[in-house]
């Protein structure tokens, strides 16, 4: 059930994530002038030793909140215009950026991410690299995934940031959804190894995940939006007739959304329901975690408060 993946995922989010006033710039502006010990083991990798987790959570709850909330905007104005309008490809695809905002928080919420390095970040970088490390040593702009772990150099209220150089050469959307799923693999058999609550139903929820999302190699989720997106396929668009795919698959009323959030369509017979279906999953996948989060966070300014706000302005309920 959708509902033990989120409490398994809830389980490691980061201690007190949310629950103060974030730091505005995020993880990015995290990287500009904080204190870290910078060591670069392998080539297109790069590791910042030392870092403080209070400043580092502060930072990423930042990024963490604004994905969550525009995951569940997206997810609510995508139920709302189907309701409403009886369109389709536009709340497919608002569906689809609620999933792509929605994994993005899950990571955050997690202390990792996908994130562009830009020049004035990578400036700083090379500048501390060079004073730790030597003339040499130089960090480039670009796309990383970065998570985090304890290492034998961090001491008590400390972590490690690693960075790994972005595999974008099939486009930036594919390669966060490898990218996303690879991290979801990784947590899982990190739970295994350290005998976690939960862990084979993490094992189990990552594989369902993965393979609702993937075709293979390549990512399938991606594949459909591009086809309604680009090529104007599956009979979304209107004027649509009554027998159209796309219309028949979407469910026109937003009551009861959570029994959308489902991975065993067969995409093979119903494509676009399928489509659908995962997207939503992903979405209530953060509407959960983003609730548990939001009853801890109670602070003037603290994610709690935006959350609430966002629920209460919003006719729908996810």
């Amino acid at each position: 059930m959708i509902e033990d993946f989120a409490r398994v995922l809830y389980a490691g989010v980061l201690p007190n994530i949310g629950t103060n006033a974030s730091v505005a710039g995020g993880f990015k502006q995290w990287i500009v002038g904080s204190a870290y010990v910078p060591c670069l083991p392998e080539t297109n990798k790069l590791e910042l030793q030392r870092v403080g987790v209070e400043a580092f959570t502060r930072a990423v709850s930042f990024d963490y909140e604004r994905f969550a909330l525009a995951a569940q905007e997206s997810h609510l104005v995508a139920l709302s215009e189907r309701e409403r309008f009886g369109a389709v490809a536009w709340p497919l695809l608002k569906q689809y950026y609620s999933a792509f905002f929605s994994a993005h928080a899950i990571m955050r919420s997690r202390g990792a991410g996908v994130v562009r390095i830009d020049n004035k970040q990578a400036r700083e970088l090379t500048t501390t690299l060079k004073a730790y490390l030597g003339a040499t040593a130089e960090f480039s702009a670009g796309t990383y995934s970065f998570s985090i772990y304890k290492s034998e150099h961090d001491q008590p209220g400390e972590i490690t940031v690693k960075f790994c150089a972005f595999k974008d050469g099939k486009g930036v959307h594919e390669g966060f959804w490898s990218t996303f799923i690879e991290y979801l693999e990784g947590e899982a058999k990190s739970a295994v190894d350290n005998s976690l609550p939960d862990n084979q139903d993490f094992v189990a929820h990552a594989l369902e995940l993965k393979q609702s999302v993937m075709s293979g190699g390549a990512v399938w989720i991606s594949k459909i939006r591009n086809e309604i997106n680009y090529q104007h396929e599956h009979e979304a668009w209107m004027p649509m007739t009554k027998r159209s795919t796309a219309n028949i698959a979407i469910p026109r009323l937003a009551e009861n959304n959570m029994l959308n959030a489902r991975l065993d369509i067969d995409r093979s017979k119903y494509p676009i329901k399928s489509f659908f279906c995962v997207c939503c999953y992903l979405s209530i996948l953060n509407c959960l975690i983003s609730s548990k989060v939001a009853e801890k966070s109670k602070g003037g300014g603290a994610f709690g408060q935006r959350w609430n706000r966002l629920l209460a302005s919003t006719a729908l309920k996810a």
